[in-house]
């Protein structure tokens, strides 16, 4: 059964790309309860009718009163629309949480496939899981230098752990060579099948989970693209929109 929260909006940041990271807190006692991964639901009116559409948390699961959700502003995008009109001190109802797109308990690597603002939930992942054992591989893909957004925030976590690695990978970049030399190691070019081709090359068969993010479209062409590896469906996550 979803719960139903009262929220207020208490912080806008702005990224390139018309990209909002959004921060709501929970009026009242109530606290949200929830796994990294899991996703809100937002009702809106639309004419005659009612929109729902789903967002996944980008936040940490250890912060029970407040939530952030990572919008991109859609020209047309009924919710999105919405959500990038609001302003700070707006009431906003969502309920939730609900999904099933959750790390497995087991010692296997991880490796988070996503474009755009699917990172909301890898980024949930890696602040609900500052310590871990197993090795996070985050491939993102974008498709300019310019899209790029919370880069201090994932490069701060992998220099300071051993365990994350990172590489954004743009897709309608011609070269690499206008990014500071010491920033270019988290960066390709290309899309992230290729990035993760590389990376499943080199690692034993199955010995790592796969967790895909973004776009419907995205999600079932690397679905495919992983199952074309002999890659074991078990070990297969995904979430799409």
């Amino acid at each position: 059964m979803l719960q139903t929260y009262q929220t207020t909006l208490i912080n806008i940041h702005s990224f390139p790309g018309g990209v909002l990271l959004l921060k709501f807190t929970i009026e009242g006692s109530q606290e949200i309860v929830f796994s990294p991964g899991q996703y809100v639901v937002l009702t809106i009116p639309h004419k005659d009718a009612f929109v729902k559409r789903l967002y996944s948390i980008a936040s940490s699961s250890s912060i029970n009163q407040s939530f952030e959700l990572l919008v991109k502003c859609i020209p047309g995008g009924i919710a999105s629309l919405y959500l990038c009109g609001l302003t700070i001190g707006q009431k906003v109802e969502f309920q939730g949480p609900a999904g099933v797109f959750c790390l497995s308990n087991t010692p296997l690597s991880k490796v988070f496939l996503a474009t755009g603002t699917g990172l909301a939930p890898v980024r949930s992942f890696l602040l609900s899981h500052e310590k871990h054992t197993e090795h996070y591989y985050l491939f993102w893909g974008l498709p300019l230098f310019k899209d790029v957004y919370l880069f201090d925030e994932l490069k701060s976590r992998a220099q300071k752990d051993p365990l994350f690695h990172i590489k954004i990978c743009l897709s309608k970049e011609d070269s690499l060579d206008f990014i500071d030399k010491n920033d270019r190691v988290y960066f390709s070019l290309g899309h992230i099948n290729d990035a993760a081709r590389g990376l499943a090359t080199t690692q034993p068969q199955n010995s790592l989970e796969y967790y895909s993010c973004g776009r419907r479209e995205m999600v079932e062409s690397m679905r495919g693209f992983l199952e074309s590896q002999n890659i074991d469906k078990k070990l297969i996550f995904f979430e799409r929109y």
